[in-house]
């Protein structure tokens, strides 16, 4: 198991370093990735489209990276977001998981979650505030 956690760690970390570009100013190319913070919502400007996205809770299952474990566990990331005046609530999870998928699209905007952190460690627990999830947006 220790070998599957770090070849996702691995994955995870080359995939975050292949993704270059990011929001600047709240505007979005093509395909791009913002990060938001738990509790917190941000305003995003995508194809001439206001986005306001926000990150409404996280549930972590995710096996600790300092613990042996019969299963990888979840991630899943509860968001809502306001496209052209119309809301939008939705699950993206970091495999799929009970019908959840890493990405769903809406109003032709996909949202995909590439990334959460910090990765659970059960020695070093880290304060429900600290969740961040990466985002990619495109359309």
């Amino acid at each position: 198991m220790k070998l599957g956690i770090i070849f996702i760690s691995i994955f995870y970390f080359s995939s975050v370093l292949l993704c270059t570009k990011n929001a600047d100013n709240g505007v979005l190319n093509n395909s791009d990735t913002t990060q938001i913070v738990v509790n917190n919502c941000i305003n995003l400007v995508k194809n001439n489209t206001n986005i306001n996205l926000c990150l409404d809770s996280v549930l972590d299952s995710r096996c600790p990276a300092d613990v042996t474990c019969v299963w990888q566990g979840v991630g899943i990331v509860k968001m809502s977001c306001t496209i052209n005046k119309q809301n939008h609530q939705f699950k993206l999870s970091t495999t799929k998981f009970n019908g959840i998928n890493a990405d769903t699209i809406l109003q032709g905007f996909q949202f995909k979650l590439v990334g959460l952190s910090p990765f659970p460690i059960q020695s070093n627990p880290q304060p429900y505030t600290n969740y961040k999830a990466k985002i990619l947006v495109s359309y």
